[in-house]
């Protein structure tokens, strides 16, 4: 069958919290289940686009669930800061996989879905397979930093109504190799699209958010793959390093190229076929 083909069945997903909200859900593809979180102001649709995660190209070796997390795409947007906290998108994530399967499953994001899946393993151990890490986000001692400017991206897009969000649509930039060039492009695009609530959110969450501390990390006894690369200030090379040293069994693989990440679904697929 053409992967282009391939047509994702959707569904919504009531999560729980300080507030509830509903959240867009999909799945695609036979096989062992293997939830997807997406990175930070990413949505199901950028993905589609051509993003981190090319999830035609796994049909055929996974089941595929994916979702917009709460205040993204078009998920529902209202919710207290500690809605979007990682650890409670950590709970949504589980929801959303309660609401598809009751068997175990694969764990996998990229950067705010990556910090996902990590709390959601340690909130489930026994129900996890596996785990895919992508770009994993500032965390620990790099994360301090990183705090300070979530909140203020969460107060100028609140005060100038989403200004900001409107003026990145108009970023036009020329399609390349360049994985991490085109990424922006999308996410230009799909952000000058975004709900402000959600952005706000979103932000404000992020900066309460941090991994789950070490000492429950060294307990997580499963198949990981962590994949990243060097250069990018909110991806530190150095938090992927420290993960591969916590986790018992991880490998870790660093993409130096600009078009290396378009490996991606190739390596994720070569992961998923080698688990038992």
């Amino acid at each position: 069958m053409d992967a282009n083909s391939i047509k994702p069945q959707a569904h919504w997903v009531e999560v729980s919290g300080r507030e509830h909200a509903r959240l867009a859900t999909e799945e695609v593809g036979s096989g062992p289940a293997f939830v997807w979180g997406h990175s930070l102001l990413g949505r199901m649709a950028q993905d589609r686009a051509g993003g981190v995660l090319a999830w035609r190209e796994l049909a055929d070796v996974a089941r595929v669930i994916r979702f917009d997390a709460r205040g993204h795409g078009q998920s529902e947007s209202f919710g207290a800061p500690e809605d979007f906290r990682w650890d409670e998108l950590a709970r949504s994530m589980w929801q959303v996989a309660d609401s598809y399967t009751d068997e175990g499953v694969v764990l996998g994001g990229a950067s705010m879905g990556c910090a996902t899946a990590l709390h959601a393993a340690c909130q489930r151990p026994e129900q996890v397979r596996a785990l895919i890490l992508v770009t994993p986000p500032t965390a620990w001692q790099w994360r301090e930093n990183r705090r300070r400017g979530y909140r203020v991206t969460a107060n100028v897009v609140k005060f100038t109504h989403g200004l900001p969000l409107r003026l990145m649509g108009l970023l036009r930039i020329k399609r390349s190799s360049n994985f991490q060039k085109n990424m922006l492009s999308s996410l230009a695009g799909h952000l000058a699209r975004a709900k402000t609530e959600g952005v706000v959110g979103a932000q404000r969450g992020a900066s309460l958010s941090e991994f789950p501390p070490r000492e429950e990390l060294t307990r997580l006894d499963l198949p990981v793959l962590i994949l990243a690369w060097p250069g990018d200030a909110t991806h530190p090379l150095a938090v992927a390093e420290e993960l591969q040293k916590t986790l018992p069994n991880a490998q870790h693989e660093v993409m130096t190229h600009p078009s290396d990440p378009y490996r991606l679904p190739q390596l994720v697929r070569e992961f998923m076929m080698s688990l038992d």
